[in-house]
Protein backbone atom coordinates (compact mmCIF):
# COMPACT_ATOMS: atom_id res chain seq x y z
CA UNK A 1 0.00 0.00 0.00
CA UNK A 2 0.98 3.64 -0.39
CA UNK A 3 3.05 4.50 2.71
CA UNK A 4 1.80 8.07 2.88
CA UNK A 5 -2.00 7.87 2.49
CA UNK A 6 -3.49 8.95 5.79
CA UNK A 7 -6.38 6.91 7.17
CA UNK A 8 -8.95 8.33 9.59
CA UNK A 9 -8.26 7.12 13.12
CA UNK A 10 -4.52 6.78 12.53
CA UNK A 11 -3.65 9.84 14.61
CA UNK A 12 -2.81 13.30 13.35
CA UNK A 13 -2.06 13.48 9.62
CA UNK A 14 1.64 13.75 8.84
CA UNK A 15 3.10 16.82 7.21
CA UNK A 16 2.98 16.43 3.44
CA UNK A 17 6.33 15.48 1.94
CA UNK A 18 8.14 17.84 -0.37
CA UNK A 19 6.78 17.47 -3.90
CA UNK A 20 9.58 17.93 -6.44
CA UNK A 21 8.55 19.12 -9.89
CA UNK A 22 8.03 16.35 -12.43
CA UNK A 23 6.62 17.19 -15.87
CA UNK A 24 5.51 13.61 -16.57
CA UNK A 25 2.08 12.55 -15.26
CA UNK A 26 2.69 9.10 -16.76
CA UNK A 27 5.81 8.62 -14.65
CA UNK A 28 3.93 9.77 -11.55
CA UNK A 29 1.18 7.22 -12.19
CA UNK A 30 3.75 4.47 -12.59
CA UNK A 31 5.35 5.38 -9.27
CA UNK A 32 2.06 5.21 -7.38
CA UNK A 33 0.17 2.07 -8.42
CA UNK A 34 -1.86 2.11 -5.19
CA UNK A 35 -3.60 5.22 -6.53
CA UNK A 36 -4.20 4.08 -10.10
CA UNK A 37 -3.80 0.33 -10.63
CA UNK A 38 -6.95 -1.56 -11.59
CA UNK A 39 -8.41 -3.76 -8.85
CA UNK A 40 -10.75 -6.71 -8.81
CA UNK A 41 -14.45 -5.76 -9.01
CA UNK A 42 -16.56 -5.60 -5.86
CA UNK A 43 -18.33 -8.76 -4.65
CA UNK A 44 -21.84 -9.18 -6.02
CA UNK A 45 -24.51 -7.99 -5.55
CA UNK A 46 -23.55 -4.34 -6.01
CA UNK A 47 -25.72 -1.26 -6.52
CA UNK A 48 -24.69 2.17 -7.77
CA UNK A 49 -26.22 4.85 -5.55
CA UNK A 50 -28.35 7.31 -7.55
CA UNK A 51 -27.93 11.09 -7.46
CA UNK A 52 -31.45 11.66 -6.13
CA UNK A 53 -31.02 9.50 -3.02
CA UNK A 54 -30.50 11.04 0.45
CA UNK A 55 -26.91 12.05 1.20
CA UNK A 56 -24.90 13.04 4.25
CA UNK A 57 -22.31 15.22 2.52
CA UNK A 58 -21.90 17.38 -0.58
CA UNK A 59 -18.38 17.55 -2.05
CA UNK A 60 -17.22 20.75 -3.75
CA UNK A 61 -13.84 21.23 -5.40
CA UNK A 62 -13.21 24.96 -4.91
CA UNK A 63 -10.39 26.59 -6.85
CA UNK A 64 -10.05 30.13 -5.38
CA UNK A 65 -11.21 32.82 -7.76
CA UNK A 66 -13.15 30.35 -9.93
CA UNK A 67 -16.95 30.61 -9.56
CA UNK A 68 -16.60 31.79 -5.94
CA UNK A 69 -20.09 33.28 -5.88
CA UNK A 70 -21.62 30.05 -7.16
CA UNK A 71 -19.91 27.89 -4.52
CA UNK A 72 -20.89 30.30 -1.76
CA UNK A 73 -24.52 30.25 -2.92
CA UNK A 74 -24.59 26.44 -3.03
CA UNK A 75 -23.17 26.17 0.48
CA UNK A 76 -25.59 28.80 1.80
CA UNK A 77 -28.65 27.01 0.41
CA UNK A 78 -27.46 23.58 1.54
CA UNK A 79 -27.00 24.83 5.09
CA UNK A 80 -30.29 26.72 5.03
CA UNK A 81 -32.55 23.91 3.85
CA UNK A 82 -30.83 20.62 4.68
CA UNK A 83 -28.70 18.78 7.23
CA UNK A 84 -26.15 17.88 4.58
CA UNK A 85 -22.54 18.77 5.40
CA UNK A 86 -20.74 20.78 2.68
CA UNK A 87 -17.21 19.42 2.17
CA UNK A 88 -14.84 21.86 0.45
CA UNK A 89 -11.77 20.31 -1.18
CA UNK A 90 -8.86 22.73 -1.50
CA UNK A 91 -5.07 22.97 -1.79
CA UNK A 92 -3.20 24.05 1.31
CA UNK A 93 -3.75 26.36 4.28
CA UNK A 94 -3.56 29.61 2.28
CA UNK A 95 -6.45 28.54 0.06
CA UNK A 96 -8.52 27.58 3.10
CA UNK A 97 -7.99 31.04 4.58
CA UNK A 98 -9.15 32.62 1.33
CA UNK A 99 -12.22 30.39 1.08
CA UNK A 100 -13.20 30.97 4.70
CA UNK A 101 -13.01 34.70 3.98
CA UNK A 102 -15.48 34.37 1.13
CA UNK A 103 -17.91 32.54 3.43
CA UNK A 104 -17.55 35.07 6.24
CA UNK A 105 -18.32 37.89 3.78
CA UNK A 106 -21.71 36.23 3.25
CA UNK A 107 -22.22 35.57 6.98
CA UNK A 108 -21.72 31.84 6.64
CA UNK A 109 -19.82 30.42 9.65
CA UNK A 110 -16.85 28.41 8.30
CA UNK A 111 -17.22 26.01 11.24
CA UNK A 112 -20.38 24.67 9.57
CA UNK A 113 -18.30 23.57 6.58
CA UNK A 114 -15.81 20.70 6.50
CA UNK A 115 -12.56 21.64 4.76
CA UNK A 116 -10.53 18.88 3.16
CA UNK A 117 -6.95 19.81 2.28
CA UNK A 118 -5.94 17.65 -0.68
CA UNK A 119 -2.24 18.16 0.10
CA UNK A 120 -2.77 16.15 3.29
CA UNK A 121 -4.27 13.09 1.60
CA UNK A 122 -1.23 11.59 -0.10
CA UNK A 123 1.24 12.04 -2.97
CA UNK A 124 0.28 14.46 -5.69
CA UNK A 125 1.78 15.32 -9.06
CA UNK A 126 3.61 18.65 -9.33
CA UNK A 127 4.34 19.31 -13.03
CA UNK A 128 5.72 22.83 -12.57
CA UNK A 129 5.67 25.13 -9.50
CA UNK A 130 4.43 27.98 -11.69
CA UNK A 131 1.68 25.99 -13.39
CA UNK A 132 -2.02 26.23 -12.44
CA UNK A 133 -2.01 22.42 -12.53
CA UNK A 134 0.42 22.33 -9.60
CA UNK A 135 -2.39 21.74 -7.14
CA UNK A 136 -3.25 18.56 -5.28
CA UNK A 137 -6.72 18.96 -6.74
CA UNK A 138 -6.65 20.39 -10.25
CA UNK A 139 -10.15 21.33 -11.40
CA UNK A 140 -13.69 22.02 -10.21
CA UNK A 141 -15.30 19.18 -12.20
CA UNK A 142 -15.75 16.80 -9.28
CA UNK A 143 -18.88 15.26 -10.80
CA UNK A 144 -16.60 13.86 -13.51
CA UNK A 145 -13.53 12.78 -11.51
CA UNK A 146 -14.99 12.35 -8.04
CA UNK A 147 -16.06 9.13 -6.35
CA UNK A 148 -19.10 7.07 -7.22
CA UNK A 149 -20.62 5.30 -4.22
CA UNK A 150 -21.75 1.70 -4.18
CA UNK A 151 -23.81 -0.44 -1.88
CA UNK A 152 -22.15 -3.85 -1.59
CA UNK A 153 -22.49 -6.94 0.59
CA UNK A 154 -19.80 -5.36 2.81
CA UNK A 155 -21.44 -1.95 3.09
CA UNK A 156 -20.68 1.35 1.39
CA UNK A 157 -17.78 1.41 -1.06
CA UNK A 158 -16.20 3.67 -3.68
CA UNK A 159 -15.76 2.89 -7.37
CA UNK A 160 -13.01 4.84 -9.11
CA UNK A 161 -12.94 5.05 -12.91
CA UNK A 162 -9.94 6.35 -14.84
CA UNK A 163 -9.88 10.06 -15.57
CA UNK A 164 -7.90 12.01 -18.15
CA UNK A 165 -4.18 11.24 -18.16
CA UNK A 166 -3.16 14.91 -17.87
CA UNK A 167 -5.12 15.28 -14.59
CA UNK A 168 -3.52 12.68 -12.31
CA UNK A 169 -4.35 14.55 -9.10
CA UNK A 170 -8.05 14.72 -9.83
CA UNK A 171 -7.93 11.09 -10.95
CA UNK A 172 -6.39 9.97 -7.64
CA UNK A 173 -8.89 11.72 -5.39
CA UNK A 174 -11.57 8.99 -5.11
CA UNK A 175 -8.99 6.47 -3.90
CA UNK A 176 -7.56 8.97 -1.40
CA UNK A 177 -11.04 9.81 -0.12
CA UNK A 178 -11.85 6.13 0.30
CA UNK A 179 -8.71 5.70 2.42
CA UNK A 180 -9.62 8.73 4.53
CA UNK A 181 -13.14 7.48 5.17
CA UNK A 182 -11.96 3.87 5.59
CA UNK A 183 -14.07 2.59 2.69
CA UNK A 184 -13.08 -0.13 0.22
CA UNK A 185 -12.26 1.18 -3.24
CA UNK A 186 -12.59 -0.61 -6.57
CA UNK A 187 -10.71 0.82 -9.55
CA UNK A 188 -11.58 0.02 -13.14
CA UNK A 189 -9.45 0.92 -16.15
CA UNK A 190 -12.65 2.23 -17.74
CA UNK A 191 -11.91 5.79 -18.89
CA UNK A 192 -15.12 7.68 -18.20
CA UNK A 193 -16.31 11.02 -16.87
CA UNK A 194 -18.71 10.49 -13.97
CA UNK A 195 -21.23 12.91 -15.44
CA UNK A 196 -21.68 10.52 -18.35
CA UNK A 197 -23.10 7.74 -16.18
CA UNK A 198 -26.50 7.96 -14.48
CA UNK A 199 -28.58 5.29 -12.75
CA UNK A 200 -32.13 4.92 -11.53
CA UNK A 201 -30.77 3.26 -8.39
CA UNK A 202 -32.25 -0.09 -9.38
CA UNK A 203 -29.62 -1.28 -11.84
CA UNK A 204 -30.63 0.59 -15.00
CA UNK A 205 -27.76 2.76 -16.19
CA UNK A 206 -27.61 5.52 -18.79
CA UNK A 207 -24.32 6.24 -20.57
CA UNK A 208 -23.62 9.16 -22.90
CA UNK A 209 -22.10 8.62 -26.34
CA UNK A 210 -19.08 10.68 -25.26
CA UNK A 211 -18.20 8.03 -22.70
CA UNK A 212 -18.14 5.43 -25.46
CA UNK A 213 -15.64 7.57 -27.38
CA UNK A 214 -13.46 8.18 -24.33
CA UNK A 215 -13.33 4.57 -23.34
CA UNK A 216 -11.90 3.50 -26.68
CA UNK A 217 -8.44 4.38 -25.34
CA UNK A 218 -8.80 2.37 -22.14
CA UNK A 219 -7.94 -1.25 -21.42
CA UNK A 220 -11.58 -2.23 -20.82
CA UNK A 221 -14.35 -2.11 -23.40
CA UNK A 222 -17.48 -0.19 -22.50
CA UNK A 223 -19.64 -3.29 -22.21
CA UNK A 224 -22.57 -4.41 -20.12
CA UNK A 225 -20.19 -6.82 -18.40
CA UNK A 226 -17.74 -4.09 -17.31
CA UNK A 227 -20.45 -1.76 -16.06
CA UNK A 228 -22.19 -4.67 -14.38
CA UNK A 229 -19.11 -5.90 -12.53
CA UNK A 230 -18.03 -2.51 -11.16
CA UNK A 231 -21.27 -0.50 -11.04
CA UNK A 232 -24.03 -3.08 -10.79
CA UNK A 233 -25.59 -2.03 -14.10
CA UNK A 234 -28.00 -4.59 -15.54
Amino acid sequence: PEPWIWVRGAGAPPSPPAVPPDPSPTRFRQRHPALYKTTAPPPKPVRLVAEFEPVEALYLSWNPGVVDAFNVSVIREVLRYTRVVPVVIHHGADEREYLEGRLIEQRIPPKRVRFLDATQLGPWHNPDPGSPDSRAVQTMWIRDWGPAFLETTRGLAVVDARYWDDRPNDDAFPTKLAALEELPVYRTSLLMEGGNLLTDGAGTCFVADRAELAVSESEDDLTDETLGRFYGCK
